[in-house]
């Protein structure tokens, strides 16, 4: 009876880690397809191991025996969820595309982000990003000069 309960509780499990390691067999390359494979077979004989540990109860066995196969499962399980979490990161590390180290670099603008000098910003508006001053004697006017020298909420220049 509890092998029985035991296999009808196993089956589904299995059944459900080779699905969703069917589906994503193809979408992953070959590095992380095998953590992928190794981690669902090692995750598949730790939860089989309660077939064992139902014989064992059945046939009163020493209780070392039984701490041998209950360690020996949680090992497989460890290393078996740990190499999931590894194809993982080898499947998103493989699927991203890869950045250079500095702008200039193959893949970056050659430019700057911003016009020269910061003439013009978001929305063509002049100045934006520089100091503005008014002009002394002698010297033109910055672009956009004295755009934000006019009283603020509380009184004063802002």
């Amino acid at each position: 009876m509890l092998s029985l309960m035991s296999f009808a509780y196993l089956l589904p499990v299995v059944i459900a880690m080779l699905i969703a390691g069917l589906v994503v067999n193809g979408r992953i390359g070959s590095a992380a397809r095998g953590f992928m494979w190794t981690g669902i077979v090692l995750l598949i004989l730790s939860q089989s191991t309660t077939l064992v540990t139902t014989a064992l109860v059945r046939s009163r066995m020493p209780t070392w025996t039984y701490s041998a196969v209950s360690l020996t499962s949680l090992f497989l399980n460890v290393i078996g969820v740990v190499l999931l979490i590894l194809a993982i990161g080898r499947s998103a590390r493989d699927s991203r595309p890869s950045t250079p180290a500095h702008p200039g670099a193959p893949g970056y603008p050659s430019g700057p982000a911003w016009p020269a000098g910061g003439q013009s910003g978001p929305a063509g508006t002049p100045g934006y990003g520089q100091p503005t001053r008014p002009a002394t004697p002698g010297q033109p006017a910055q672009p956009g000069a004295g755009q934000w020298n006019h009283p603020g909420p509380w009184g004063g220049q802002s």
